[in-house]
């Protein structure tokens, strides 16, 4: 579907609006208890299952959320510029999840099945003005919204709508200057464990220590203390030795080896 056809479809629903017929069945929150049902940005609706029943001859028809402020939930709704680039500077309402109606027909409803529609949680249209029934994030202001299912039939004409949900909140992120992290305010629990792991810590740095200091003195080390023997001392003897002068004379005891003993 192109983009003139979407505008189409849009100026034929808001030309159609006092026509509906009204289905008593009122959005609302899923009651399953699961995680991020309501966040900062999005929140799960219970899906319409067999909610327009009463509409005959609608098979083939579509359903459609409209996401409003709180001053945009009215009834009498007539302008064009209910898509989500516009929301909600320039229009209070916009829509989206469009979705085949056979799809919430009587015949789906299973016992213990968990089924919702998550509003807001298309982040890769956001940005684009070309996705007109983009599912983006809500914005955080005015960060109260109700929503409505509109019902549209095969020719652009919507048929049916059902009344305005609840006001819907989103949650807000805490600042982090605003968490306290006085540790009077802890209960007595955390107080006793973070005690144990300080004392227990300080017990591994003492353990540590005194493995360093043991290991690197000489004095603690394990095995027996060996003397470094002291430098070889003594004489050496030097047997013989001839001079060519005494060789050469007939001096007494001319070549005659000398012995000699040097300390």
């Amino acid at each position: 579907m192109d983009q003139i056809q979407r505008l189409l479809l849009v100026t034929l629903f808001f030309s159609s609006v006092k026509s509906q017929v009204p289905v008593i069945y009122i959005p609302e929150i899923v009651q399953n208890d699961i995680l991020g049902k309501i966040t900062a940005s999005t929140f799960t609706l219970k899906q319409p299952v067999c909610a327009f029943k009463e509409i005959t001859n609608c098979g083939d028809c579509t359903l459609w959320v409209a996401v409003a402020t709180e001053k945009g939930a009215v009834d009498a709704i007539n302008t064009a510029t209910a898509i989500y680039p516009n929301f909600p500077n320039t229009s209070p309402v916009f829509l989206t999840l469009s979705t085949p109606i056979n799809q919430f027909s009587c015949s789906d409803i299973t016992p213990g099945t968990f089924r919702g529609l998550r509003v807001g949680a298309d982040t890769a249209c956001q940005n684009s003005a070309s996705v007109l029934d983009c599912n983006g994030p809500l914005p955080s202001n005015p960060g109260t919204y109700r929503v409505r299912y509109y019902l549209q039939a095969t020719n652009n004409t919507f048929v049916a709508m059902t009344s305005w949900s609840q006001p819907i909140t989103l949650r807000k992120a805490k600042s982090w200057e605003d968490i306290d992290t006085w540790p009077g305010k802890r209960t007595g629990g955390m107080v006793v464990v973070t005690t144990i792991l300080i004392v227990l810590l300080a017990l591994l740095l003492v353990l540590l220590t005194g493995m360093l200091v043991y290991s690197c003195t000489p004095h603690f080390q394990k095995g027996e203390n060996y003397a470094v023997p002291p430098a070889p001392t003594g004489s050496f003897r030097i047997t013989k030795y001839n001079t060519h002068s005494m060789s050469e004379t007939n001096t007494p005891g001319a070549g005659q080896g000398h012995q000699a003993t040097v300390p």
